[in-house]
Order: C-alpha cells, then sequence, then structure tokens
C-alpha cells in the first residue's frame, strides 16, 4: 500500500481495504516518510516542514502509535512492511 507512505494508515482505511479482499490475501505496506525520511523535502506537500530535518526520522515510539497499532487487527493481512529511505 504505497498511500501508507504518504500519510500514517488509519483503522478504518485498512479495515475497508481488507473486507474487500479475500481472507488469505497479503497487504504490504511502505512505512511513512515521517518515520524515514531524514529531512523533508521541498515539496509543496510538506508546506513550513519543506527543506527541513525531520525529527521524527526513526522515531520507534511513533512508528508503533502511530503506524503500527492502527494495523494490528489485520496483523494476519500483513505480509510485509517496508521502510523506503530515499
Amino acid at each position: 500500500m504505497d498511500a501508507a507512505y504518504y500519510e500514517f494508515p488509519t483503522h478504518d482505511h485498512v479495515d475497508a481495504l481488507v473486507v474487500q479482499d479475500p481472507a488469505d490475501f497479503y497487504f504490504a505496506f511502505k512505512v511513512t516518510g515521517e518515520i524515514t525520511l531524514k529531512k523533508y523535502p521541498n515539496l509543496p506537500r510538506f508546506g513550513d516542514r519543506a527543506g527541513r530535518a525531520n525529527e521524527n526520522v526513526l522515531n520507534a515510539d511513533l512508528f508503533a502509535s502511530a503506524f503500527l497499532r492502527p494495523c494490528a487487527e489485520f496483523r494476519p493481512n500483513v505480509g510485509l512492511t517496508m521502510f523506503k529511505f530515499p
């Protein structure tokens, strides 16, 4: 799920995906850039954070609470979690 790279997954969004697919279907998630970006790129979507250092890079607590927790119920359907480092 590429969308997870751009914003943290929500329980409702993952639930909506899981109910559409067979029970044995596995999802792959890209970890949110909020966790993997060392510096925010100079892109409009980053607003006033563009070009600045990311204080949350590799923040394990944020990863656990904002990324893993919403997906916890659906763990049997998560086959891969990718960390993309630009």
